[in-house]
């Protein structure tokens, strides 16, 4: 394999270097051998797991982690020019200037036979056939030379060729009997006979041939030379150029190596200039491949297709890679949506020969390169109140691009719209006042209102600033009542993206003392009852008359934690039009003097079947596959069974292109009434939607418990769970029949779920009716 290259030649890659840098080759990595400057390497050999590399100055190189760490493997005692090397089983076997060499524990230690061959010998190449039969080639003073070896390479014959015959460079044998040899002038030798007799064949030049390389049947082969020479022959006997039209490689190399996997697909490298071929149609078409060096190539070995190096001048090794990075996963946005210029992450992609940069490129925008961090700030600002997609992919040494991880955003620095309208819908007198205003607008989306009382003059009074989700109502907890005083209301509008009003919408007020003579409130309404069906989205409701030691003037009503609205003396109330879901609802009764009994609570549900439409974010192109959207559901096709229709998985699809599955139809009908709507999808599309976990119960709905535990839990979004801390909290949260909406979870799904801080009751941090409203899809639960 492999002769050295010349001197001149040395000076003019050397040269060359002056001008020209090292850079990574599409599909072959730069790889260190940590030899000295200008040690060339003349010889690479695949053996199992194993390779070595061979050259100048005694080197000899082996690697077990496919090229990561080279470790010398020289013999101390040599510093010839070596040029090739050659393996079989625990053999190794190493040729060069005067000197050949035997190891038989991976390269430890070495068996050296100096002077091995004529006078002032250089030893080209060797090649066995099995662990005993071998050949070496080479040349004394310019006249070829041919030996064989039948004890594995203790002792050498030489054997006939014909006279004059010059310099040969390198052979193949392909069993014990058959070998082809060839060198200087065109000359090409065969021996079917073990070499008893060598006849020479006609190359059809008078080039100097490098390199022989035949397959395992005999029946194909090919020779390199110098200013870019390849003959093939099909017979073994005759040769011929067999690159279409009769033509030369590109650049005209002088070609040194040449090695195929198969008939069709091999590599030629070569010197003056540095080149790499390749072909899959054995030989007549050749495609470059940039060899990502200027120094010359002397050396390549395939053991697969994908599997192979080649070495050359100034200790070059390249390790060839076809085999891209994974994707990079995880990829999510850490900024919020008000961020004109967000920040996104993803974790490591993995490959064969590692990853050396990441690029990402915004609304196919040019590629930005981020080298190996795992993040990415964009930048300039992007447009407000637009979508926007990302896309991330992963590039290794070899110039592989990994398929591209994808996800869709939202850029919203556009504020809402500051509450207008604030009034005080209680009695002065009312130490829990109710307060209601104009809802905001927002350019994309509302996310929630907080509401705080503060001091007349705008000072803490130690009440926590509270959401009141998207509902434009507040009323003070009956908790922390106010001593009659003046104050100041405030309100936020806050949207999705987390961008707050410029202002809050506010309220000077005061609370009066109530009237001398009676401080005793109503006693709370009894057997607060639903009249109406769960069908019925415009619930009644009944409930026993209060007393009070003067008289009750008017019942007010609450639902879902909105304003209290007066119902004058009427004992019974008819909501509005409810969504479907769970529900809560509140009635007080009040006195002349503005004295507020304790509130009455019912929790109810809504079950209509009508699905409220959900907005969805906008499907970056390529995130799915075609005719699938964000916040599909998707199952595959029916068996046409119909009692096992209901029970064909359903999936959801997530913003962040994954697939999400509902576990049961229990965790589906808090987020859907049926299953009309769920599209069918081919197993070859669902495939290809990563599987992300699981859907958790939708907020609010309804609680939950472990199978093994009596603990209860309320869900909220994320599906974060706050254990119910006993039966009172229970039946104020989801009314007297709290107990019948309770789902087992079973064991083994219980993981889906983080556990949060416990309840302390529903006035205080918990409305099921407003944690439902407030999730209204699984990408919003998600975080998505």
């Amino acid at each position: 394999m492999k002769g050295t290259w010349s001197l001149s030649a040395f000076l003019a890659v050397f040269g060359a270097l002056l001008i020209v840098s090292d850079v990574h080759a599409i599909g072959w990595v730069a790889q260190t051998s940590g030899l000295p400057a200008f040690t060339s390497l003349n010889d690479v050999q695949i053996h199992g797991s194993t390779v070595y590399a061979v050259g100048e100055s005694g080197t000899i190189l082996k690697t077990t982690d496919e090229g990561q760490s080279w470790i010398s493997k020289a013999d101390p005692d040599v510093s010839s020019m070596l040029h090739a090397i050659d393996t079989y089983g625990s053999n190794i076997w190493v040729v060069g200037y005067n000197v050949r060499m035997k190891s038989t524990n991976g390269g430890d230690s070495w068996d050296v036979a100096t002077g091995a061959g004529p006078f002032f010998s250089t030893n080209y190449d060797v090649d066995f056939v099995n662990s005993s039969t071998g050949w070496r080639v080479g040349s004394s003073l310019g006249i070829g030379f041919i030996s064989k070896s039948t004890d594995g390479g203790s002792s050498w014959t030489s054997q006939t060729i014909p006279d004059g015959t010059p310099s040969l460079r390198d052979i193949h044998c392909v069993n014990t009997s058959t070998c082809w040899a060839v060198g200087d002038e065109g000359t090409i030798l065969k021996t079917s006979n073990g070499g008893s007799t060598w006849t020479a064949q006609t190359s059809g030049t008078t080039n100097l041939l490098y390199d022989v390389y035949f397959n395992f049947a005999g029946t194909m082969g090919w020779v390199v030379g110098g200013d870019g020479v390849i003959r093939r022959t099909t017979n073994g006997t005759t040769w011929a150029n067999p690159i279409v039209g009769g033509g030369v490689l590109p650049g005209t190399p002088h070609l040194t190596d040449i090695d195929f996997v198969g008939d069709s697909t091999g590599w030629v490298v070569g010197a003056e200039p540095a080149a790499i071929f390749k072909t899959v149609d054995g030989g007549v078409n050749w495609v470059s491949e940039i060899p990502g060096t200027p120094w010359d190539l002397i050396a390549v070995d395939f053991s697969t297709t994908i599997t192979g190096w080649a070495v050359g001048g100034n200790g070059v090794i390249r390790r060839y890679d076809a085999t891209p990075p994974s994707a990079p996963g995880g990829l999510t946005k850490t900024s919020l949506d008000s961020d004109n210029t967000p920040m996104f992450t993803w974790t490591a992609s993995t490959d064969n020969t590692g990853v050396v940069r990441y690029e990402y490129s915004i609304d196919d925008e040019p590629w930005i390169d981020v080298g190996l961090s795992l993040t990415a700030t964009v930048g300039p600002a992007l447009e407000d109140g637009a979508a926007h997609f990302i896309v991330v992919r992963a590039i290794d040494g070899g110039g592989n691009i990994s398929a591209n991880a994808t996800t869709g955003f939202v850029v919203d620095t556009t504020l809402p719209t500051t509450p207008t309208g604030v009034v005080r819908t209680s009695p002065s007198t009312d130490t829990t006042p109710t307060f209601t205003w104009t809802p905001s607008t927002d350019n994309i989306a509302m996310g929630e209102y907080r509401a705080n009382i503060l001091s007349g003059g705008g000072g803490l009074i130690g009440i926590a600033e509270e959401s009141t989700g998207l509902v434009a109502s507040y009323t003070l907890s009956d908790a922390t009542p106010l001593a009659p005083g003046t104050y100041t209301f405030w309100v936020w509008a806050w949207d999705a993206a987390g961008n707050r009003s410029d202002d809050p919408g506010y309220l000077l007020f005061m609370v009066d003392a109530p009237a001398p003579g009676d401080v005793v409130p109503p006693t709370a309404p009894g057997a607060l009852t639903r009249t109406s069906l769960d069908s019925d989205n415009t619930p009644t409701f009944s409930w026993i008359a209060s007393t009070d030691n003067v008289a009750v003037t008017n019942y007010e009503v609450q639902v879902d934690g909105g304003a209290f609205m007066s119902n004058g003396l009427l004992l019974a109330y008819t909501s509005g039009a409810l969504i479907d879901g769970s529900h809560i609802v509140g009635v007080r009764a009040r006195d002349a003097a503005g004295n507020s009994s304790g509130t009455s609570s019912l929790s109810f549900s809504i079950s209509t079947g009508v699905v409220p439409p959900a907005v969805e974010p906008p499907t970056p192109p390529g995130l799915l596959p075609a005719g699938f959207l964000i916040g599909d559901r998707v199952k595959l096709a029916d068996d046409g069974n119909p009692l096992t229709f209901g029970d064909t998985a359903v999936f959801y699809l997530g913003a962040d292109g994954g697939r999400y599955v509902f576990t049961n139809d229990k965790s589906y009908r808090t987020w859907y009434a049926n299953f009309n709507g769920v599209k069918t999808i081919s197993v070859v599309d669902i495939a290809s939607i990563p599987l992300r976990g699981n859907v958790t119960y939708r907020p609010g709905v309804k609680m939950v418990k472990l199978q093994t535990s009596p603990t209860v839990y309320a869900v909220v979004r994320g599906g974060v769970l706050r254990a119910v801390p006993s039966e009172a909290v229970a039946t104020a949260l989801y009314g007297a029949t709290w107990n019948s909406q309770i789902d087992d979870v079973n064991d083994a799904f219980w993981t889906n779920y983080t556990i949060g801080i416990p309840l302390t009751g529903y006035a205080d941090d918990y409305n099921p009716g407003a944690e439902s409203t407030a999730t209204p899809t699984i990408n919003i639960d998600k975080g998505l």
